[in-house]
């Protein structure tokens, strides 16, 4: 699913009693800066690590259902177009790959510590 992560983060704040002012000197940018943070669907870990240690808050809350229990109820979204969501299926099969890339080199990895061990 896409999520738009400046208005996840718009509506946290709220939630959460923050303003731009506030969150400024958190994610080192100026109040301007963060108004524009919010208008946008795709933010940097960076920040998302540092806002999710400042709430308090698992940083897959962005993403998930975490983030309606965070703000005590379901977010009304609108509906997204089917070529929205086949843009969606294709991205995550592309991190999907990488993914399995990934462990298939931890799991190299972790075959030839331990059998550097014996």
């Amino acid at each position: 699913m896409i999520f738009h992560i400046g208005q996840r983060i718009k509506s946290l704040a709220k939630a959460k009693g923050d303003t731009a002012d506030s969150l400024a000197p958190i994610l080192q940018l100026t109040a301007s800066s963060v108004f524009k943070l919010f208008n946008q669907e795709d933010v940097s870990t960076e920040k998302l690590i540092k806002l999710a240690a400042h709430w308090q808050i698992p940083i897959s809350a962005f993403f998930g259902e975490g983030f309606e229990a965070i703000l005590g109820g379901p977010i009304p979204s609108k509906p997204l177009k089917i070529s929205e969501l086949e843009l969606e299926i294709e991205r995550l099969k592309v991190e999907l790959h990488y993914k399995d890339i990934l462990l298939s080199e931890k799991e190299r990895l972790i075959a030839a510590l331990t059998a550097n061990r014996g």
